[in-house]
């Protein structure tokens, strides 16, 4: 799997000074305040396994995920609706940050910022520029490797939506 220590250091890292609570009022200081904050990872897997069970394969499609597609985009195509993200989410149990396919302009970051790392922590001394390509290319294709096997997801056709979405409460999942 990807490190992303990188990934997620760069994303968590925000200024919380001014944040939107459930009510939609900005509050300047958000320790004061409780948010609703949705938590996909501890979603009773059991439940959704069950499911997934019942799901006649019909119901079920597969879509490539093109670059700069974030989740909201993929559900308002194939939904007209970006609302219904939550879905995708579930039924391919990801985490939309960090198990979602990164741009090429991403990934060399992440690959420079590596090679940073390794250079001052582990190598610590100046790489000649040779060996800093040769460890390039080889962390650029690992990643990019790695990224590519989030680049396919299932999704549920839109006509069908609405029933999955009843079996779903049916099997405590929504």
């Amino acid at each position: 799997m990807i490190n992303y220590n990188y990934f997620k250091n760069k994303i968590l890292n925000f200024d919380t000074k001014d944040v939107t609570d459930e009510e939609g009022k900005t509050q300047k200081d958000s320790t004061s305040k409780n948010f609703k904050v949705y938590d996909f990872s501890s979603l009773n897997i059991r439940k959704i396994r069950a499911l997934m069970s019942v799901i006649p394969d019909s119901w079920i499609g597969y879509t490539k995920i093109q670059n700069n597609t974030n989740i909201e985009k993929l559900s308002n195509d194939i939904y007209g609706n970006p609302d219904f993200w939550d879905i995708l989410v579930i039924l391919n149990n990801r985490n939309p940050l960090f198990e979602w396919p990164y741009d090429f302009d991403v990934i060399e970051h992440m690959t420079d910022s590596m090679i940073t790392k390794y250079e001052k922590y582990v190598y610590k001394k100046k790489m000649s520029d040779s060996s800093k390509e040769k460890l390039r290319k080889q962390l650029y294709e690992k990643i990019s490797n790695q990224n590519e096997q989030f680049r396919y997801i299932r999704y549920i056709f839109p006509e069908n939506i609405y029933e999955f979405i009843s079996l779903g409460k049916k099997y405590g999942v929504f």
